[in-house]
């Protein structure tokens, strides 16, 4: 309390520059001179009620915090109804594929040639009935004899072939070359309106096609009663 009351005689003094020496169980205290803000005097006896009151005030201060629970808010799904689209399915028509018939056209077969018999130069024996052997010669000579097979077909211009004739041959006379032979009488066509197709070799059994010329050698045989295998 002394200590309280030396105080409170500096707050009146209010003096500045002074000091004051205060003894205490032995222990000097030098206080310095202090500037002092105003103050409000407290009686002694308030401030010893101040400090009995001041714990009480404090257990006064005390506040229990009681746990608060905040309530989130809550939100409740409605269930969603998606409308699908409805489809109206609309007939359908498959169409089948129109199938144009083509007219079709049978191709008549050509009729082989008619032939006979054949003739040449040195097979007057076997010439063909009131028909000469006159002009059938031979072209050239060489050092073994001709030796070659005949065989003819018929042929169009649509490229459509009849069957062969039969083979005629072997064509020889002595060392002779290229000859001329007859397949049938005078300004006869063995084949009608179309051509005569020649094949013909050494071997019987395989003959191909020929190209030959025609009586005077002036172009290639298509037709006629006569040919030159030159």
């Amino acid at each position: 309390m002394i200590f309280w009351i030396i105080l409170f005689i500096l707050l009146i003094g209010g003096g500045a520059g002074a000091y004051f020496v205060l003894k205490k169980d032995t222990q000097t205290t030098t206080i310095a001179p202090t500037t002092m803000a105003p103050t409000t005097t407290m009686a002694p006896e308030a401030e010893d009620e101040l400090e009995e009151a001041e714990p009480e005030e404090a257990e006064d201060e005390t506040t229990t915090m009681m746990p608060t629970t905040t309530m989130m808010p809550t939100t409740t799904m409605m269930p969603t109804t998606t409308m699908m689209p409805t489809t109206t399915m609309m007939p359908t028509t498959t169409m089948m594929p129109t199938t144009t018939m083509m007219p079709t056209t049978t191709m008549t077969p050509l009729s082989p040639p008619s032939i006979e018999k054949i003739s040449w130069q040195g097979s007057c024996n076997d010439a063909i009935p009131s028909e000469s052997c006159g002009g059938l010669v031979w072209g050239s000579v060489g050092g073994s004899p001709w030796g070659k097979y005949y065989q003819f077909s018929c042929k169009n211009d649509d490229g459509l072939e009849s069957t062969k004739s039969q083979i005629f041959g072997p064509v020889n006379n002595n060392n002779f070359k290229n000859p001329k032979i007859r397949i049938g009488k005078d300004g006869f066509n063995p084949c009608g309106s179309n051509k005569v197709a020649v094949y013909g070799g050494t071997d019987k059994n395989n003959l191909t096609r020929l190209t030959v010329k025609d009586f005077g050698n002036t172009g290639v045989y298509t037709k006629g009663h006569v040919f030159y295998d030159i």
